[in-house]
């Protein structure tokens, strides 16, 4: 097997590829996803149009992220790392430097709809899923929980270092900056450390992933999809609205954005941890802890908690929603092999795409109903079906997955 240096064994190069895909996943979701929401009253302003114009740059990015993670997911199984994460890094450092010269609104819609769905894919959570399942066999669970957390770190450094570059520059030069970084430093980082195929095992020849046919014609796919799908749907209602929760509560700015915080570092705790036990304790049952440990957060964010109570609550629902991704990656392997987890993950992100809506439609709830305690009591409804949705998909099913290799 490839070694990354001299000295270095396989180990080492396994996680020497885990570190660059936790620095690409935090500049690749910090400076675009993360960062966006600063661009958006500068833009307008310079270009003469509403805040919903420049909003609905992120609609068209989302949907041709959904369609590139569909048609290329593939990839992800039998692609080189290192060729894969110069495409995403490229695509990045490249979209951020086309947004900073953009001439008119409508250059930035084609920038977030052609050129960053490919950093979606190839610098994002669905290149670190793939890599990870198939250069870990030892403790895999952990390795994606680690890795997994790149989003959330960079969701907390990179959009303050945009706002510091915003203030001294402009938008345009905070985006210029951001992409000659990321050309500059993360590209020869992963031609120097990330080696041409050694850290991860590939397909031997004849083998291939399974196709979107038989995928979607698995009762497993759209078990583990649903069960997936409400999760993320609770995180999403949750997350946009906990600032203007906290000042129906008469919580003020600086405790709520303390609360936010305090939520984002539980959502990265969780991921580690879930990656850790999922190593350790059956899928099944650690879904249902993680499920009774949602419902008794939602429970406590009900009724107008205290500040204490609350700060607590988010803890566990940060807990709960950081579990998510690691242990959506791990059951996808189980079912599905390790060579087919990017094309699995690649079909279902479409679908993952409609939890966009929760956000709104909680606050439409609490604007109906004078509250937010409808919400927590579906959100407890919602999370408890995921049990017997988990517990009805049984043991892998064999057929669907594509042969390994031994060893």
């Amino acid at each position: 097997m490839t070694r990354v240096q001299e000295g270095r064994g396989p180990m080492a190069s396994k996680w020497i590829l885990l570190l660059v895909l936790l620095a690409i996943q935090a500049m690749s979701t910090g400076a675009v996803a993360y960062s966006f929401g600063l661009w958006v009253d500068p833009v307008a302003t310079e270009f003469g149009v509403e805040r919903k114009a420049v909003l609905g740059i992120l609609a068209a990015f989302g949907i041709a992220s959904c369609a590139a993670s569909a048609i290329f997911g593939r990839m992800l199984d039998h692609g080189a790392p290192r060729t894969l994460l110069l495409i995403g890094v490229a695509a990045l450092g490249g979209g951020l430097i086309l947004a900073s010269v953009a001439p008119n609104l409508w250059s930035l819609y084609l920038v977030f709809a052609i050129i960053f769905p490919a950093s979606v894919v190839f610098a994002g959570s669905l290149i670190a899923i793939s890599l990870i399942t198939r250069a870990f066999e030892q403790r895999r669970g952990l390795a994606l929980g680690v890795a997994l957390t790149g989003g959330s770190i960079g969701g907390a450094i990179i959009p303050n270092i945009f706002a510091a570059l915003l203030a001294d520059h402009g938008w345009r030069g905070a985006n210029l900056y951001l992409g000659a970084f990321t050309i500059i430093v993360l590209l020869p980082v992963i031609l120097l450390v990330v080696p041409a195929g050694g850290a991860v095992a590939r397909a031997p020849r004849g083998t291939e992933s399974l196709t979107a046919r038989s995928i979607f014609g698995a009762p497993q796919f759209w078990l583990s999809v649903l069960s997936v799908l409400a999760f993320l749907a609770v995180a999403a209602a949750i997350q946009p609205n906990i600032a203007p929760y906290a000042a129906d509560l008469n919580v003020g700015l600086k405790p709520a954005a303390l609360l936010i915080t305090t939520f984002a570092f539980a959502i990265i705790v969780g991921r580690v941890l879930s990656g850790y036990l999922s190593d350790k304790v059956a899928l099944p049952t650690l879904w249902m802890v993680v499920a009774v440990i949602q419902m008794v957060a939602l429970a406590l964010l009900s009724n107008e908690p205290g500040l204490p109570r609350l700060h607590m609550a988010l803890v566990l629902v940060g807990l709960g929603s950081g579990a998510v991704a690691p242990m959506q990656a791990v059951l996808f392997t189980r079912l599905f092999g390790a060579r087919s987890v990017g094309r699995v993950m690649g079909l279902a992100v479409p679908f993952f795409a409609v939890v966009s809506v929760t956000a709104p439609l909680a606050a439409w709830v609490r604007e109906r109903t004078g509250s937010y305690d409808p919400v927590f009591y579906a959100a407890i409804v919602i999370t408890l079906l995921t049990i017997p949705l988990i517990m009805m998909m049984g043991r892998p099913n064999t057929r669907l997955q594509t042969a390994e290799p031994s060893g």
